[in-house]
């Protein structure tokens, strides 16, 4: 910033010039002139009282289809860099602060990425914990029900029913075998 006021205040080059080479609009650079009470770079003659009244209360207006190109807003940087980040704050003043702060972010995120992988592997077993309780429970059930179909039909009296508990049971034999099956597959 230094450089560019010493252009602004000691040689005879275009604001516009000195715009380009710092990268902000001729309007940024004047506003920066205004507030680091820069030297002017012209006198300027009073033009009297009549001037002064007939401005009085008007606004600066654009010109009618001229759309200025933006700037960085209040930081002075160059227009190319108007949307990347900037440093704010102790980060800005502190870069050796700033790295140290960088490397505990990043030892924070390991140890964070850590906590999660051992938290899921926890939530993971549980999970299969609960599925194998399940799957036994299904077994004991199925066996349960068989074993009380048997009891009841053990008095079978004639063929047809005797053919028909037959298929019954080949149904709940089946049920057992696929819920064995489920518990070994989980064990894996």
């Amino acid at each position: 910033m230094t450089r560019v006021r010493a252009l602004y205040e000691d040689t005879a080059v275009p604001v516009a010039e000195i715009a380009r080479l710092a990268g902000v609009t001729e309007r940024t650079l004047y506003k920066y002139a205004a507030k680091g009470a820069w030297r002017k770079r012209y006198a300027v003659k009073p033009r009297g009282e009549a001037a002064a009244c007939a401005n009085r209360g008007r606004r600066w207006q654009r010109a009618e289809g001229h759309a200025a190109a933006k700037g960085a807003g209040g930081r002075f940087i160059a227009r190319a860099e108007a949307d990347q980040p900037v440093a704010r704050g102790i980060k800005a003043l502190d870069p050796d602060g700033a790295a140290r702060a960088a490397i505990a972010c990043a030892a924070a995120s390991l140890r964070h990425a850590r906590a999660h992988r051992t938290a899921r592997a926890k939530a993971d077993a549980a999970l299969v914990w609960e599925a194998r309780r399940r799957a036994i429970d299904a077994v004991s059930s199925a066996m349960e029900v068989y074993n009380r179909f048997r009891i009841t039909r053990s008095r079978a009296r004639s063929p047809a029913e005797r053919a028909h508990d037959e298929v019954m049971e080949a149904l709940f034999v089946s049920q057992i075998e696929t819920a064995v099956v489920a518990l070994k597959d989980l064990e894996d």
